[in-house]
């Protein structure tokens, strides 16, 4: 058997929970795993890889004439993929939009709901339909500049923060922080300067919230306090 370079990656947790159910009841003949012409494992290589460990075993199934972008709707049906999926798939694929995201993602050390949001910030409604389907476009000229300037601003508000406060601080290095900022930054009428000026005054209300949406609220009580035009 072989792999597809470009299918996701393994789910340890997946492996250990099917090894536990063969161990007790094998029914892999009943779920035979799915392969292209060349051995290609399309669907059931958690499967095979608990029964490689396990030594026992396994049934599969040639499917002919097999689309390569099939694996995901394959995939799919068993367990729905997520945006780093796709992104893995296509970046794989050679697909230089997909490529240049991941790059964005390795140089600037962000994970990728975070790098979409610094990108692309004005999305259309089918945006990530758009991804999905491999039809994503990677930002150039002063759409990219735009997306490093506010990654800094992002990156310099967040070192302030440590900086003035005390006590509990984990919660400035989580995900849900920082895509927080990235998006109240995206705010049609947004002023950095603004905010900074606000912040120094009001770094009382910073504390740590559970949901990305309370941490929005925070910055714009922060930002809408004494503004003459504060943002809605």
């Amino acid at each position: 058997f072989q792999h597809f370079e470009w299918n996701r990656g393994y789910h340890e947790g997946n492996i250990k929970k099917i090894m536990k159910s063969i161990s007790e009841h094998n029914m892999l003949k009943s779920r035979p795993i799915l392969v292209d012409e060349s051995f290609r494992v399309l669907d059931g290589k958690h499967r095979l890889e608990a029964a490689r460990r396990l030594q026992v075993p396994v049934w599969y199934q040639v499917h002919e004439n097999l689309e390569e972008t099939d694996i995901i709707k394959l995939n799919n049906a068993v367990k729905s993929w997520s945006i780093r999926d796709y992104l893995n798939f296509y970046s794989k694929k050679g697909y230089p939009d997909y490529v240049e995201l991941e790059k964005f993602m390795s140089i600037n050390n962000v994970q990728i709901e975070i790098a979409i949001s610094l990108l692309n910030s004005n999305r259309s409604e089918g945006f990530f339909r758009d991804f999905k389907d491999g039809l994503y476009k990677f930002p150039s000229g002063e759409r990219y500049l735009e997306a490093i300037n506010k990654k800094n601003m992002v990156d310099e508000t967040i070192e302030f923060i440590k900086k003035t406060t005390s006590g509990y601080k984990s919660y400035l290095g989580r995900v849900t922080f920082y895509n927080a900022l990235v998006e109240f930054f995206n705010n049609e009428g947004f002023c950095y300067d603004t905010f900074n000026k606000k912040l120094q005054y009001k770094i009382d209300f910073m504390h740590p919230c559970s949901k990305k949406e309370d941490y929005i609220k925070v910055f714009k009580n922060i930002y809408n306090w004494s503004n003459r035009a504060p943002i809605e």
